[in-house]
């Protein structure tokens, strides 16, 4: 499984963000946990770069989606969870 992370879900990635809580979880939390299990977690370049994000401050393991992958995955219908 691969959790793609776009629009305001580099947030997630910041300074601060095991401060957030939704519906009692902690989602950089269940991420963490998520690639403990073989999750795959990337992040979209274009929302880090709206909202100034460095690949230098992603967490081990989180990688800058590349470009061409973005869109082929985008096109193959992808079920998206938002919160």
């Amino acid at each position: 499984m691969t959790v793609f992370l776009y629009i305001h879900g580099d947030k997630l990635m910041k300074p601060g963000a095991y401060t957030l809580v939704f519906h009692e979880e902690n989602p950089p939390l269940l991420l963490k946990d998520g690639m403990a299990d073989g999750c795959n977690v990337r992040v979209c370049p274009h929302c880090m770069m709206a909202h100034k994000v460095e690949a230098e401050g992603l967490r081990d393991g989180i990688q800058v989606m590349d470009n061409d992958l973005l869109i082929e995955k985008i096109r193959k219908n992808p079920t998206v969870f938002t919160y």
